[in-house]
């Protein structure tokens, strides 16, 4: 329960707590129930570090949350980026000297609002030309002053793509621009219906020429609208909603939207238009799609309604929301500020476009179009910072940085090609891929038959699905790594590649929220077999890193076979608790430099860290350094039975390493086995007493995967299997227990691609339809 906060001591509280407190003070005074009265109270910031006197906890410059109470010098709040032992946010007493405390009531979220420069409202001798003809003035006026108030504002949503190809702030490229948008809506026949300020409905459907569902669509590009007629009863007018999309094929567009994902939507509407609006050269349609598509949702106020009405969240799963509803805030603000110049009338938002015919008009568009990153990775990713509680100590927070997708992906399902091995159905969950194709990182899934149809432990096909990459920005190990290294690994940056786990969330059909970690299948596998430790999961764990960071680092600084992932499109969400504001930032450019060097370490600095003197602490190993007869040499009274192998050669599964045995390397001092030294780079082997060994039917070995270690209640084992072999993964049941080497993704890297060849991949992402209203609720 709050506590009142004490009037007594006025002179000492901050500026929104002396209001709060007297509005109180005068509410009481004049005789209101003090059981009806809401306290406000008020947000943080942490302006010095200091550890707390009450529960050791170390408060850290930055870290925020609520004030719930202030006495004189010393506030009781709830810090949202610490946590007590049940991994909630942590309550405590602090000094009010370590505080800023805010003056607006806490709750009262704004988004910051982009700024507007002042329209200039004379057209340039080149737009003179495009509007000279009445028959096109009114249309063109309005899309080319809507263009060039976007390019001058330059909100954050506007790629550094578009912008370019807008001419820059200048919008020098707006009336060529606006040149061809007309060539392309007088192709599609509603030029005389467009130019006309009070067009309706009735007459956008009536008069386009082209009809996305007939074959002569097929291989034609362009701006489409969907308009659903829905029947709400027999004695009041129908309504409508119409949505504003593009494609490359507008024929293949309309029967693969057809084909699922949409059900409600048809389900509810008694007849659906799908008409073309713009047809353009596919030239054009490639290099201009996003901004085009954002022209006509903008002129046609297609936005949705519960995105514009929506309120600013500070909850970290609400970030993805929190950017469109700040995309769409701007883009409505820019089209308004755009209108006051060209006196373009807008559509769904003016009533004379469908009242006529329908008792109701709403848009139906979600997405920002211009906010899409260039076509070879057509997604932005949402950068939320803040502090988890750490998995095995709930009272110590770790700072994390989650980048979500910004739109949901759906899952559709292929069947195997020919050159798969496997004959089951799969899916790309996740493909990161260059411009020139010079860059492919592929997480596919192969589907067992029975885990993805009913959508429990997977996402049913044509359902939808989102993926957040979760990194631990003090580079340490995140504990359902994506790559899941051994802790014992061969270069500098090697935990970094570690630090980082891809989060897979959807709801299931009875509409309850699921979500696993995803793992890399072959962390094994090797880049180069010149290189000693230069396995899958590192390259591929490091180039991720790079990838969403923006680190392009020079060829002199990094491995020859490490890749460069094309850049990133980042936009960072920030909260701020002090004045109760939720901002949007363009993600860092691009640094050539990181915070940890990818340099091999010194043999001597790696048998520190097997013999416990690292940054991971004691490890429980053995024995390091010497070979198996100078371990049992250097523990005679322990019993060694026949055991010929090392630690890691016990731990790597059958058919796993680079050798079935434990196999020397010849002349190594001290000596080590090959899958030591060139799987893993390591300079020793360990021989560690009371290590089991693998399960083998018809045997008496009890095993040693991590499942059957912990079966066994076997921790130290544990402890050296993921110093050596790898991390624990993330199982369903939501035990964190999983087999010793779960088959579960496969990363191609391009050169190979096993599951489906290209015609295959291109046809599937040709078909799948976008995200829409079904996947966004009401």
């Amino acid at each position: 329960m709050p506590v009142w906060v004490d009037t007594g001591d006025i002179s000492a509280l901050s500026k929104g707590f002396h209001t709060a407190g007297l509005r109180i003070f005068n509410e009481i005074r004049d005789g209101r129930d003090t059981s009806t009265i809401v306290r406000p109270t008020f947000g943080f910031r942490i302006t010095q570090s200091v550890t707390s006197p009450q529960t050791g906890t170390r408060f850290e410059v930055n870290m925020q949350g609520q004030v719930l109470y202030c006495d004189g010098i010393c506030a009781y709040i709830e810090c949202r980026d610490l946590f007590d032992t049940a991994g909630k946010p942590l309550k405590d007493w602090i000094h009010r000297n370590f505080l800023e405390i805010g003056t607006k009531a806490y709750g009262t979220w704004s988004i910051d609002k982009c700024h507007i420069p002042r329209t200039v409202a004379r057209l340039t001798p080149q737009e003179h030309d495009i509007f000279g003809d009445p028959a096109c003035r009114h249309l063109a006026f309005g899309i080319s002053t809507f263009l060039s108030t976007l390019a001058k504002t330059n909100p954050e949503c506007l790629t550094e793509d578009s912008l370019n190809r807008l001419g820059g702030q200048s919008g020098s490229k707006v009336p060529w621009i606006t040149a061809r948008i007309i060539a392309g809506i007088t192709k599609a026949g509603l030029l005389g219906v467009l130019n006309s300020p009070g067009f309706t409905s009735t007459e956008l459907a009536n008069n386009a020429k082209l009809n996305c569902r007939i074959p002569e669509a097929s291989g034609k590009s362009g701006i489409y609208f969907r308009g659903y007629v829905e029947t709400v009863s027999s004695k009041s007018k129908p309504k409508f909603s119409l949505y504003f999309g593009q494609s490359v094929d507008l024929y293949a567009r309309s029967q693969a939207w057809q084909q699922g994902g949409h059900d409600e939507l048809i389900r509810r509407s008694n007849h659906i238009d799908m008409l073309c609006i713009c047809l353009t050269e596919k030239v054009f349609y490639d290099d201009h799609k996003h901004i085009i598509e954002q022209t006509f949702a903008s002129l046609f106020q297609t936005y949705k309604r519960s995105l514009m009405n929506k309120a600013y969240s500070s909850k970290l799963d609400d970030d993805v929301e929190n950017f469109h509803v700040k995309n769409c805030s701007d883009m409505i603000e820019i089209a308004k500020e755009a209108a006051k110049v060209s006196g373009w009338t807008g559509a769904v938002r003016r009533e004379s476009f469908w009242s006529k015919t329908y008792s109701k008009c709403d848009g139906l568009n979600y997405q920002t179009p211009i906010a899409e990153a260039p076509k070879h990775e057509p997604a932005v990713w949402i950068r939320t910072d803040g502090w988890m509680p750490d998995k095995d100590n709930p009272k110590k927070s770790v700072p994390m940085a989650n980048f979500t997708r910004e739109a949901p992906k759906k899952l559709t399902v292929m069947p195997a090609s020919g050159k798969s091995a496997s004959k089951d159905d799969f899916a790309i969950l996740f493909d990161l891929t260059s411009e020139n194709n010079e860059y492919r990182m592929r997480i596919s899934r192969t589907l067992p038959k029975k885990d993805f149809k009913d959508g429990l432990e997977w996402p049913a096909h044509g359902s939808y699905y989102s993926l957040t990459f979760e990194v631990r920005t003090d580079w340490k190990p995140h504990p359902y790594s994506w790559a899941r290294l051994p802790l014992i690994g061969p270069f500098e940056d090697w935990d970094r590649a570690n630090c980082w786990a891809l989060h897979m969330k959807w709801t299931d059909p009875a509409g309850k929220t699921r979500s696993r970690y995803l793992h890399c299948e072959r962390p094994n596998t090797m880049m180069n077999t010149d290189s000693p430790g230069s396995v899958q999961g590192y390259a591929r764990g490091i180039e991720t890193i790079h990838w969403l960071f923006n680190e392009r680092v020079p060829a002199s600084d990094q491995h020859r076979w490490l890749q460069t992932p094309p850049m990133a499109s980042i936009k960072v969400i920030k909260h701020d608790y002090v004045q109760q504001k939720v901002t949007l930032e363009a993600g860092k450019g691009v640094t050539t430099k990181t915070p940890i060097s990818s340099k091999r370490k010194h043999a001597d600095d790696i048998i520190r860290e097997m013999r416990g003197q690292g940054v991971h602490g004691d490890l429980l190993l053995e024995n390091v350094g010497l070979d198996i007869q100078g371990a049992k040499n250097a523990s005679i009274q322990k019993k060694w039975s026949s055991r010929k192998k090392c630690d890691t050669c016990m731990l790597l599964n059958r058919n796993t390493g680079l050798t079935l045995g434990c196999t020397s390397v010849n002349g190594a001092s001290p000596p080590v086995c090959k899958n030591c030294a060139e799987l893993y780079g390591r300079p020793a082997c360990s021989f560690s007493h009371g290590m089991p060994a693998q399960y083998v039917p018809g045997q008496n070995a009890l095993g040693n995967s991590f499942e059957e270690l912990d079966n066994q209640n076997d921790t130290v084992n544990a402890i050296r299997r993921t110093a050596l072999i790898g991390l624990r993964g993330w199982s369903a049941s939501g035990d964190d227990l999983v087999t010793a080497d779960p088959v579960i993704f496969q990363v191609d890297t391009g050169e190979e691609i096993e599951q489906a060849d290209e015609a295959q991949l291109t046809a599937a992402e040709k078909a799948a339809p976008e995200p829409e209203a079904d996947w966004l609720g009401p």
